[in-house]
C-alpha cells in the first residue's frame, strides 16, 4: 500500500525526519518556533550525555555553555546551512566544542524552527585528518607504478636494441604495472562505500616469494656484480601486495 496516498504530507515529513535523526551519526536538535527542543537523537544523547525526556520541552539556550559566542538561529529560512563553533554544556556542565551546521524550516504563518546538526569538533578533525593521509597514501602509491611504466617505456625508446632483446619482458612490467595502477583506481572508486580506514588496511594472505620476486624485478641491476637471492620458500605473509 502506498503510504504517500493514505497520510497527510505533513505527517510523512515528520516521520522521515524522525527515521533520518535516529540514524544519523551526528547530533540533531529540531528547535521549535518558541526556542525549545522538539527532537533529541540518539547521537546527541550520545556526545551530550542528555536523554531525550529530559531535555525535549526545555529551551535550547539552556543547553549552551557560557563561553557559547555562536547564534545559531542567525540562519535564515531560504539560505543554505550556516556553519557555526558552537559550544554545547553537557550533563555534567563541562563545555562541549562542535561544528555545527544550523538551517531555519519555514512553517505556517511564517513561524520558524531550526534544524542544528552537529558532531565534536575533535571528531571533525579526526576526519579531516583521515582524508588528508588517504590523499597522500594513495597519491604516493600511485607515482610508484607510473614511476616505473614510464621507466621501462622510456628505456625501451631510447634503446632500439634492448627493444628488440627484451621488448616482451619490459612490456610484461608494463602490463603488470597498469593493472595495479587499474586495481588502485578502483579502490580509490570504493571510497565512497566503505570506511577509509578499512580502505587503508586491507588484508589478505599472499606469498612473500611471489612479491619479493615482483619487487626485484623492477630493479635494474647486474645479477652478476649485484647478485640478489632469497632464502626461504613457501612463506605467506598477511597484507596487501599492491602497497
Amino acid at each position: 500500500m502506498d503510504i504517500s496516498r493514505t497520510l497527510p504530507a505533513d505527517v510523512i515529513r515528520d516521520q522521515l525526519v524522525d527515521a533520518y535523526a535516529r540514524v544519523a551519526a551526528e547530533g540533531m536538535i529540531h528547535v521549535d518556533e518558541q526556542q525549545r527542543i522538539a527532537r533529541f537523537n540518539p547521537s546527541a544523547e550520545r556526545i551530550l550525555g542528555y536523554a531525550p525526556s529530559g531535555v525535549i520541552g526545555t529551551p535550547f539556550l539552556s543547553l549552551l555553555h557560557e563561553s557559547n559566542r555562536a547564534d545559531v538561529f542567525a540562519a535564515v529560512a531560504d539560505s543554505e546551512p550556516q556553519i557555526a563553533n558552537v559550544t554545547f554544556r553537557d550533563s555534567t556542565g563541562a563545555p562541549v566544542p562542535v561544528r555545527a551546521r544550523c538551517i531555519a524550516v519555514a512553517g505556517p504563518a511564517g513561524a520558524k524552527s531550526w534544524i542544528v546538526a552537529f558532531n565534536t569538533r575533535r571528531r571533525i578533525e579526526e576526519i579531516e585528518q583521515l582524508k588528508t593521509e588517504l590523499v597522500s597514501t594513495v597519491s604516493h602509491e600511485l607515482k610508484t607504478p607510473l614511476a616505473t611504466i614510464k621507466a621501462y617505456t622510456a628505456t625501451l625508446r631510447a634503446n632500439r636494441s634492448l627493444y628488440e632483446s627484451h621488448s616482451q619482458e619490459f612490456l610484461e612490467v608494463v602490463e603488470h604495472e597498469a593493472d595495479r595502477l587499474l586495481r588502485m583506481i578502483e579502490d580509490m572508486l570504493l571510497v565512497a562505500r566503505v570506511d577509509a580506514a578499512q580502505l587503508l588496511r586491507k588484508r589478505v594472505s599472499a606469498d612473500l616469494a611471489q612479491i619479493l620476486d615482483e619487487a626485484i624485478a623492477q630493479v635494474p641491476h647486474d645479477p652478476v656484480t649485484h647478485p640478489i637471492e632469497r632464502r626461504f620458500e613457501s612463506v605467506r605473509v598477511c597484507g596487501d601486495p599492491d602497497r
